[in-house]
């Protein structure tokens, strides 16, 4: 999803963080190295079981305490919730400011947001918490969206292993985030104004910065970016892509040769080449590092610190 402009919208929802934390004691050292020192050590926020569903991350959460199902997006601008919530829950909805454009893939515009009295998961809750409203009968299968304007606000580790999503507080020391392994890779990551998590990566050789989008099941890359030779590939699998606003857009898939994260290899990925070059244009990037990626790697991402550490599962 794309933002151009200032917002109050946008200001209110980042300073209506006011979480309620409840830090959890025990958490374990780095395995089978020496002890981290004292001021060192990782605190967490919450920890949260997840069904990883048409690679989707999937949480429960509960909104004014009903029971719902969110997806973890650090690809999105603004956390959402369906117009099917609002309606069945009696949330109401408000229009966005024509002059506040919030345009998802295929350039459809968001038009509501809502403002739930209470967002909670595990330990965490928020007040007074303004969620843009998915139009009625979208694609999205879920209830809503946690976005990046309430993930940046902590440490995130992904294990896609055992399907646990842990919150921390950001991490006192830089290189001392890895706990379940000795040896870690890790890459740096920057923070831009849409804020979404870019980092540089390889295809096939060529250098290329990517957002990490734990949103989107896939891993894309804009036509204007691919291979010359590839950029009219008509490969059989052509699919639509749709966004949290309604919108859509084709992709067709191609098969590069490898794909490095770090001093990792994935061998033979396949990308979806997608011509909505609004995706990445105001991010300046080329690629969209998706789940099907990232699902091979343990991931935590310290957003303060400015790093990415990940492990490849089982590691």
């Amino acid at each position: 999803m794309r933002f151009v402009g200032k917002s109050d919208f946008a200001r209110v929802v980042f300073a209506r963080l006011a979480l309620s934390l409840i830090a959890l004691s025990g958490f374990p050292e780095n395995v089978g190295a020496a002890p981290w020192p004292a001021e060192c050590k990782l605190s967490r926020a919450a920890s949260l079981p997840f069904r990883f569903e048409r690679g989707h991350i999937r949480i429960e959460v509960r909104v004014n305490d009903v029971p719902r199902t969110f997806a973890i997006d650090t690809g999105g601008l603004i956390s959402s919730v369906s117009a099917e919530v609002v309606e069945s829950q009696k949330i109401k909805a408000r229009p966005i400011s024509e002059s506040i454009d919030i345009t998802g893939i295929g350039g459809k515009r968001a038009e509501q947001y809502a403002i739930a009295d209470t967002l909670t998961f595990g330990h965490l809750q928020a007040s007074n918490v303004r969620l843009m409203v998915q139009p009625p009968n979208s694609a999205a299968e879920e209830d809503g969206v946690i976005g990046p304007d309430y993930l940046r606000n902590f440490d995130i580790e992904i294990d896609y292993a055992n399907k646990i999503l842990n919150f921390f507080h950001p991490h006192p020391c830089a290189g001392r985030a890895v706990y379940w392994s000795v040896a870690s890779d890790s890459t740096p990551l920057e923070i831009t104004p849409q804020g979404h998590i870019r980092l540089d990566m390889q295809l096939d050789g060529k250098d290329i910065p990517a957002i990490l989008d734990t949103g989107s099941p896939v891993s894309l890359i804009d036509r204007m970016s691919a291979p010359t030779d590839v950029r009219d590939d008509k490969s059989p699998g052509t699919a639509t892509l749709v966004g949290a606003t309604g919108g859509s857009t084709e992709t067709v898939p191609y098969r590069f040769q490898g794909m490095r994260l770090g001093t990792l290899l994935i061998a033979h990925p396949t990308l979806m080449i997608t011509p909505y070059h609004d995706a990445f244009r105001n991010d300046h990037v080329g690629m969209i590092l998706g789940n099907k990626e990232l699902k091979l790697f343990h991931v935590y991402i310290a957003y303060r610190e400015g790093r990415m550490y990940f492990t490849p599962n089982g590691k």
